[in-house]
């Protein structure tokens, strides 16, 4: 209804919850990226912070959360439900969906969006397969160089969601890879190891 009425939607997800799976991030961002679709809604990420002193900390503490301490940031490093090889394919493959789907309302980040779109119902399959691909695509294009995408625990992850994605991922790469998917019907996801 809200789509219907031209309000922009915008969803913001927050990667490091307690008691996350890889599994049920994934189904989440099935479910958003088929939200994006419409209008301009457009989708915002961040990773959790535990902040010294908040009752969020506490709740952190009590379900076991590990913070990063590589910096003062704060971030939620992984957690029992979420072992840190599983949160970092979910921050590469959010990186992916924020790349297609934090438009806010700009025309040239819709071009690439809608062509998504189009690309995903010719394909026939599952957001996340796309996305996983898109991910996995990366990783390759990145290997061997200083991209934070590429290393081994992805670290300043959010920063590069926001930054440094819209550098190192331009459109063209991103348009080249979907085409080359429709053309060649060949694409590897991640093995989902789904609990």
């Amino acid at each position: 209804m809200l789509s219907q009425s031209k309000v922009i939607i915008k969803t913001d997800l927050i990667l490091g919850l307690p008691f996350e799976t890889k599994a049920s991030w994934l189904d989440l961002l099935e479910y958003i990226s088929e939200k994006m679709r419409y209008g301009f809604n457009y989708l915002s990420l961040a990773v959790l912070r535990l902040l010294p002193g908040t009752e969020l900390k506490d709740i952190g503490d009590k379900c076991h959360l590990t913070v990063d301490t590589r910096n003062f940031d704060h971030f939620v490093y992984s957690t029992p439900d979420m072992p840190r090889s599983d949160f970092v394919d979910c921050l590469r493959i959010s990186c992916v969906a924020f790349r297609l789907f934090h438009t806010e309302k700009d025309e040239e980040r819709l071009g690439l969006r809608n062509f998504y779109f189009e690309i995903k119902d010719r394909l026939r399959i599952p957001h996340i397969e796309i996305l996983e691909h898109l991910a996995k695509y990366l990783l390759t294009v990145f290997e061997g160089t200083m991209s934070d995408f590429a290393k081994p625990d992805f670290p300043n992850a959010e920063h590069y969601w926001y930054f440094d994605s819209y550098r190192e991922i331009p459109d063209l790469m991103i348009r080249d890879e979907l085409q080359r998917m429709l053309t060649e019907r060949v694409f590897q996801p991640f093995s989902l190891r789904r609990n």
